[in-house]
């Protein structure tokens, strides 16, 4: 494990940043119930952008429901980064504003643990596809 972890710095950061963060936020926090007006919307807006950033009605179901199919919660919003920058910075700004989230790979789960609960917010990683280098 410590071989991966210096060859992949840039994995290694986020899946410690992420890991602490998800049982943390699970723990208890305030749930965002409005979006409208809301400046932790607009703070993450600016962070991934109108691409990154789904609300209400424009969330897909396969956001919030996964393979097993135990609940199907629509969060209040999904954010979509692009790179672990934004990824910290979510999850910094979450964390301070004490916001849970549910975070999510490819939704093929079978225990229901990205499937976001009553107000979370679903951090998605689909847009973070690429291949930015390979270590032989």
């Amino acid at each position: 494990m410590k071989g991966m972890l210096t060859s992949c710095p840039n994995l290694s950061l986020f899946l410690l940043a992420l890991g602490p963060a998800s049982s943390l936020f699970r723990a208890g926090g305030r749930y965002l119930t409005d979006t409208k007006g809301s400046l932790l919307c607009e703070q993450l807006t600016a962070i991934v952008g109108s691409a990154g950033f789904l609300e209400g009605e424009d969330i897909e179901r396969k956001n919030f429901k996964d393979w097993m199919g135990a609940r199907a919660i629509r969060p209040p919003l999904l954010l979509r980064p692009d790179s672990t920058s934004q990824v910290s910075q979510i999850l910094a700004l979450c964390h301070a504003e004490k916001q849970p989230i549910a975070p999510q790979g490819g939704m093929t789960g079978l225990v229901s643990a990205a499937a976001p609960l009553e107000g979370e917010i679903a951090l998605s990683l689909e847009r973070m596809k690429s291949v930015i280098e390979v270590d032989p």
